[in-house]
């Protein structure tokens, strides 16, 4: 009898170790690996930040949706940036329009994601980007050429 019970708990747990893990998602952090190489470098407009940008799944970015990774450091000082909040908004000066802003998340040590970017046509665009910390913001402006 304490055989017959033992087979139900240890039969199911066999079963689990067979299935394996999953793979992880296209939406998780496991599965996003940003590109070495920076797609975008530029200063904000006030000059206290440099920002670099990298994006996935293309880089450069193609039509679609998109995710960039964004590295910000003071430029003076080259210390990273921690504990900003990034307001970024997509637009596309040749049309003169844009798209809704985006999801930001802080990833720490001064690397922020910027996701579900709608990149709707391909051409120039601009990352509208405005960088707060505390009551202090710098903005910048960074293109991105947008293939088909």
């Amino acid at each position: 009898m304490i055989a017959i019970r033992a087979s139900y708990f240890y039969i199911p747990l066999l079963g689990l170790s067979l299935v394996g893990c999953p793979k992880p998602s296209a939406n998780t952090d496991a599965a996003k690996s940003f590109p070495i190489q920076v797609g975008v470098e530029g200063a904000t407009k006030q000059g206290k930040f440099q920002v670099q940008i990298r994006s996935i799944p293309h880089q450069p970015p193609h039509t679609g949706m998109s995710t960039f990774e964004y590295r910000i450091q003071e430029k003076a000082t080259g210390t990273l940036v921690t504990g900003a909040k990034l307001e970024v908004t997509p637009f596309m000066p040749a049309h003169g329009h844009g798209t809704t802003p985006t999801k930001t998340t802080n990833k720490g040590k001064g690397v922020y994601w910027v996701e579900e970017v709608a990149l709707i046509m391909p051409g120039t665009w601009e990352l509208r980007t405005v960088i707060r910390i505390g009551e202090q913001a710098e903005e910048g402006v960074f293109p991105v050429v947008v293939k088909e």
